[in-house]
């Protein structure tokens, strides 16, 4: 499997559990139609491409699953539409920098989980904007130094 289904039919679903399978990437407005996910797992698959607004309108999400797959980067276009987000797993992908927009749009974020990334660098003021953060894990990465204010 490359692509992931459409769920259009399924307005009522809560939970999307598409864990070790071979999807390689997330197509824009993927999970439109399911305004009312709370959780999507996605962890162990191929991804290494998140298309803008891919999780616009899923205000109700609050856990993101998308451990060990291959994502290169993370910007905030890949995070928009996320307005109640608190539990982030990006364990284990090719994140090699965060810039100081990524996370801008997670005001609700309490879990942020970039361990065993690669990460070298984190810009300046990334979590500024996390208020409710409270459990960061950035263990087995390349971070030599820690700016104060990141």
């Amino acid at each position: 499997m490359v692509k992931i289904p459409s769920f259009k039919e399924m307005i009522k679903l809560k939970q999307v559990r598409l864990d070790n399978n071979k999807f390689t990437s997330i197509e824009t407005l993927t999970f439109s139609s399911n305004s009312n996910l709370e959780l999507i797992d996605l962890q162990n698959n191929q991804i290494s491409v998140i298309a803008r607004n891919s999780f616009d309108s899923l205000e109700k999400l609050t856990i993101l699953l998308l451990a060990n797959n291959s994502l290169p980067k993370m910007e905030r276009s890949m995070l928009d539409g996320l307005p109640n987000l608190q539990n982030l797993n990006l364990h284990n992908n090719s994140i090699s920098q965060i810039s100081n927009t990524t996370f801008m749009s997670l005001p609700k974020l309490s879990n942020l989980d970039l361990s065993s990334n690669g990460l070298s660098q984190i810009g300046i003021g990334t979590f500024s904007q996390q208020k409710s953060l409270y459990w960061l894990d950035l263990s087995n990465n390349r971070l030599e130094t820690f700016d104060k204010g990141v």
